[in-house]
């Protein structure tokens, strides 16, 4: 998803489910004429359903009004479960924050297949690394320099592109990314355009240490060789 400041009111970029993403277009959120309510992604959470007769909790996304042109009861907030996209309507004050998978809870014990699990903890984990990596990207974007990133095309033929990022303004949170395909460099606003984190493995999230008083980062699978000031100080001391 893409915003577009448009004549103070934002214009955002969709994508439709089961829809060739060129198709996609541009949808003025704010107006009444074209929505009641729009919402985005919130957090995970455990919500709980029926499978069969047992009630076994699964990984569920909530959501938060973008724009609204009605009130939403606190007792039918949107729920959409992971896998197969069931959507259902709950009070959020009731459900579990999602803070690691737990097979249990999904219903391992109450006949649920090993592929469903699986599948739900992929997808669960691949959610929480690819938000992890966003708030990386809007919150802290100075540590970012010569990473790796996914960056959706705004316009163009292909649905995203590869860059380095190679530089950041500290004063907007822009980001300067070179093009891996034709080696241009782009300016991109993180908090208006998808961005997503690439490194080593299946991990796509960067990983930090903190050593001693040293804040240091490292891709999944990297060595990391670091002392502390206090360290170092006490081997020119011992040397």
């Amino acid at each position: 998803m893409s915003l577009m400041p448009l004549f103070r009111k934002y214009w955002v970029l969709v994508e439709y489910d089961g829809v060739d993403w060129q198709r996609r277009e541009w949808v003025p959120v704010y107006s009444r004429r074209t929505f009641r309510v729009f919402l985005v992604e919130r957090t995970l959470v455990w919500a709980p359903r029926k499978l069969e007769k047992e009630e076994v909790k699964w990984p569920a996304l909530t959501f938060t009004p973008l724009s609204a042109d009605v009130t939403l009861q606190a007792d039918a907030q949107p729920v959409e479960f992971l896998h197969d996209r069931l959507l259902q309507f709950m009070d959020y004050a009731s459900l579990q924050p999602y803070q690691e998978w737990d097979p249990c809870l999904a219903g391992s014990e109450a006949g649920v297949d090993s592929p469903t699990l699986s599948a739900l903890t992929a997808e669960a984990a691949e959610w929480r690394t690819i938000q992890d990596g966003q708030r990386i990207l809007t919150t802290t974007p100075s540590v970012l320099g010569g990473c790796r990133a996914q960056v959706y095309r705004v316009a163009g033929a292909t649905q995203w592109y590869t860059a380095v990022i190679v530089g950041v303004n500290e004063h907007t949170g822009e980001l300067t990314v070179t093009d891996d395909t034709v080696l241009e460099e782009h300016s991109e606003d993180p908090s208006l355009v998808q961005m997503r984190l690439l490194g080593d493995g299946e991990t796509k999230l960067l990983i930090w240490f903190c050593i001693g008083e040293e804040l240091i980062r490292v891709f999944p699978g990297s060595k990391v060789a670091c002392y502390s000031e206090k360290q170092r100080s006490s081997r020119k001391q011992n040397t």
